[in-house]
């Protein structure tokens, strides 16, 4: 059996026998850029008053919160690629307090890199201001990139409290309240002058009704005065 003799040259120039012909042949896989999936996800909790985490992005379901309170926004930015090689990269959170906000503190919003299926949470605390009424949104942010530059991501999300109206108190700062002192005003009188329907004069309870000599509680001691008191009584049966 004879084979024919093939040769394949630099240019990819196939030679058989006479009969020559070119050919391109292509190997390989096609690159597929970088694709993390990023999402931001925002609660409130009122430091002050310790509410559950809200996340509220209605006015129906906003948080009540009051003036003067402290509120801890929880910013929570998640990539959810799964491929490892779809990170997010260069990833930032800023979050503009509105108007009825004070900032108080808050983390570093720069976050950098979040790799796939994976989450970074950042908080961001203020004050409702003491003239702040009805309802506050705030909205926080993020933006990043991929790590071949080619995918960017952004997003934002917002939280909602209902600013209700202080509890009124009094002066003080105390909560009103009913007086419970007494007063300084003197007793009602209660000698009657011998008309219809004025009130009986309380006797002396000291004092022990004549028997020939005035006993008060003044002179005698308490033996002496139950003494004196049975000899009155006995006194008035003779009679």
């Amino acid at each position: 059996m004879k084979f024919m003799n093939i040769t394949k040259r630099a240019n990819g120039l196939f030679l058989m026998g006479a009969l020559a012909f070119a050919a391109t042949v292509s190997f390989g896989a096609t690159a597929l850029a970088d694709a993390p999936v990023g999402v931001v996800n925002m609660t409130v909790v009122d430091v002050t008053n310790g509410s559950m985490p809200n996340d509220a992005i209605t006015k129906s379901s906003a948080q009540p919160v009051y003036p003067r309170d402290t509120l801890e926004y929880q910013i929570l930015v998640t990539n959810q690629a799964i491929d490892e090689t779809d990170q997010m990269v260069d990833t930032v959170v800023t979050d503009s307090l509105p108007a009825g906000l004070t900032l108080v503190s808050e983390d570093n919003l720069s976050l950098g890199v979040v790799d796939p299926f994976s989450s970074v949470m950042v908080n961001v605390t203020a004050t409702v201001n003491s003239t702040a009424s009805g309802i506050i949104e705030n909205q926080a942010c993020f933006t990043s990139s991929s790590l071949d530059g080619a995918s960017s991501q952004s997003g934002c999300n917002i939280s909602m409290v209902n600013v209700l109206a202080p509890v009124a108190t009094s002066s003080s700062g105390s909560s009103a309240s009913p007086s419970t002192q007494p007063s300084d005003s003197p007793a009602p009188s209660t000698s009657g002058s011998g008309g219809a329907g004025s009130s009986a004069t309380t006797p002396d309870p000291t004092t022990v009704p004549d028997t020939g000599g005035s006993l008060t509680g003044s002179s005698l001691g308490i033996s002496g005065m139950a003494t004196a008191v049975t000899a009155y009584i006995r006194s008035r049966k003779r009679k």
